[in-house]
């Protein structure tokens, strides 16, 4: 009996340790379990955290996205309206150098009307050399008249020149001074395109550096949902062992299934919050392409600008080389009215020998009357002839009147074209 108490309670002993064992090993299991447990409600908590940081990064970069295009839009509105005031002054350029060329045209036949009198008044006085007396005083007091006319004439054309003339310097002054201002508007306009193209490249570069970290994150949010996924494969496989289906187990292995569909569940949320993070990041990869596309048209339309640009320079200063040569016959007219000065002084100077002639021919007749009674019929015929020439004398005289006011004409020419010079 004795033995078999023992053989017994040997056989109990070992039960209980057979017992024991497995329980042990269950305990230590459970404990690893909730360690797991815990573990993965603290990478599932860094999980939540990632994908908030993603979901912020995503609404930044939709916001850079915005603005972006927002700056877009502003400069194809700047864009278009430097192509319209380049038009409006292209217009303005047509004008001033169709009424510079009318203007170069009448100088030149100023100029030529000039010439044509210098060679008048140099026919009088070779016909003055040449002629006799008698007709001398007719004839040069009909071509007298006829000079001072067109002397006056040309005097009347070059006051209306010389106005149109001022009248030009003064809108080419205001032409080249609006010019300037456009020309300096320009460059201050390319300069602040090319520093915001500069932006522009750095703020693009931060923003594809930010898309490439902003990848790298989805890809370690991908490994990180993986790798979950794998440990809650491996722990259902452990809990659905058929070898430690014990009752003791059983509660630990419901609360590890409920932590587990708590766990999935959060994994079914992060993954549609991971799936709408890949949408947006994909719209935002589409805005920014958009963005990159009109960020190119904008540098095409800064390139077209700069070339409307040294076109507009090349054509001011063309214009300015223009006016340059439209002074030019002004400066002819300055030298035929010099010329048309110095052909007064041998006028005057006929003029006078006309009068010291005039005075001969009476002293003769006063000697032919006391000497020669009987050519009374042909001093009377004289006397007829000397009356003409008083009469010739005194419309030298007027002439010499209108030639003080030619020269005082000519004097306030001057004064006028001092002054446009």
């Amino acid at each position: 009996m004795r033995l078999q108490a023992i053989i017994c309670q040997k056989v109990l002993k070992q039960v209980l340790e057979a017992v024991v064992l497995p329980v042990d090993d269950l305990n230590r299991k459970l404990i690893s379990k909730n360690e797991q447990k815990g573990s993965l409600g603290s990478e599932n908590a860094t999980l939540l955290d990632k994908i908030e940081l993603a979901d912020k990064i995503a609404r930044d970069l939709r916001a850079e996205s915005d603005l972006y295009l927002k700056i877009a839009n502003e400069r194809s509105a700047e864009n278009a309206k430097l192509v319209a005031e380049n038009e409006n002054l292209e217009a303005e350029k047509e004008a001033a150098t169709k009424q510079m060329v009318d203007l170069v045209k009448r100088c030149l036949t100023f100029e030529e009307d000039a010439n044509t009198l210098k060679s008048e008044m140099q026919g009088i006085t070779l016909k003055m050399e040449t002629r006799p007396i008698g007709d001398e005083r007719a004839s040069f007091s009909l071509e007298h008249d006829e000079a001072v006319n067109k002397l006056k004439k040309i005097q009347e054309n070059a006051d209306i020149v010389s106005k149109e003339l001022e009248i030009s310097n003064i809108e080419k002054t205001e032409l080249q001074a609006a010019a300037t201002c456009e020309v300096s508007d320009l460059r201050k306009i390319i300069r602040a395109l090319r520093e915001d193209k500069s932006a522009a490249s750095i703020e693009n570069s931060v923003l594809l550096s930010r898309t490439l970290a902003f990848e790298n994150e989805m890809h370690e949010l991908k490994a990180d949902k993986e790798r979950l996924e794998s440990d809650n494969s491996v722990l259902k496989e452990k809990i659905d062992d058929p070898a430690h289906k014990l009752e003791s187990v059983e509660e630990a292995k419901n609360m590890l299934e409920s932590e587990k569909a708590s766990a999935l569940t959060k994994l079914g949320e992060s993954e549609s919050s991971l799936k709408r993070i890949i949408d947006e990041a994909e719209q935002l990869r589409k805005e920014i392409r958009v963005f990159h596309k009109d960020q190119l048209d904008s540098q095409v339309k800064l390139s077209d600008l700069e070339k409307q640009f040294q076109d507009k320079e090349a054509d001011f200063l063309s214009l300015e080389q223009k006016l340059e040569e439209a002074i030019q016959p002004a400066i002819a007219v300055d030298t035929a009215f010099i010329q048309i000065n110095e052909l007064k002084e041998p006028v005057k100077t006929m003029t006078n020998e006309a009068t010291e002639k005039q005075s001969l021919a009476e002293k003769l007749e006063s000697e032919l009357t006391g000497k020669v009674l009987t050519q009374e019929m042909m001093l009377q015929e004289q006397k007829v002839c000397l009356d003409e020439l008083s009469a010739n004398y005194n419309d030298l005289e007027v002439s010499q009147g209108r030639i003080g006011v030619v020269q005082e004409q000519k004097l306030q020419l001057n004064r006028l074209e001092e002054n446009f010079c």
